[in-house]
């Protein structure tokens, strides 16, 4: 997976954090059921109500974009994340262990780099992030839904 489809924005920058909004065409896996998309939700909706087209069973294991969901419940983290205009590729996990509410958590961290020369500003377009042992990014990982423990899936790691 290269890309993942996701439709998230991002609010204005406050006390050094951005708030994360959920946009219209917004879809979650439950158990590998995908939602109905999002519609009329609204500027600056921080929760949303996901309709399903079958039931997904209990537990609850979420991610989102549903696109990163794999049989299994193993997650596909894309090699390239991107982000305009308020507008990013966020990916997230939740789990709830009976019908009802669930929160959904980061399950990456981002970074914005901006490179500088003189007094002009210019954004880079690629960056290539690796671990302090080398260790994978990207690609397919075991996750445990209660507390978004990635473990990776050597096979996958190119």
């Amino acid at each position: 997976m290269e890309h993942a489809i996701s439709k998230t924005t991002l609010g204005d920058f406050v006390a050094g954090s951005r708030s994360v909004y959920w946009t219209d065409g917004d879809c979650i896996s439950a158990n590998g059921v995908t939602s109905q998309p999002l519609s009329g939700v609204g500027n600056n909706a921080s929760t949303a109500l996901f309709s399903f087209p079958s039931d997904p069973g209990t537990p609850y294991k979420l991610v989102y974009p549903s696109t990163i969901w794999e049989a299994g419940g193993w997650v596909t983290l894309p090699t390239v994340l991107n982000a305009s205009s308020g507008a990013f590729d966020g990916l997230m996990y939740g789990y709830s262990a009976d019908a009802g509410e669930a929160t959904m958590r980061h399950m990456t961290a981002y970074a914005r780099i901006n490179v500088k020369k003189g007094a002009e500003e210019h954004t880079l377009r690629y960056v290539r992030l690796t671990g302090g042992a080398k260790e994978q990014l990207s690609g397919r990982f075991d996750i445990q839904y209660s507390t978004g423990e990635l473990s990776p899936d050597d096979v996958s790691w190119v």
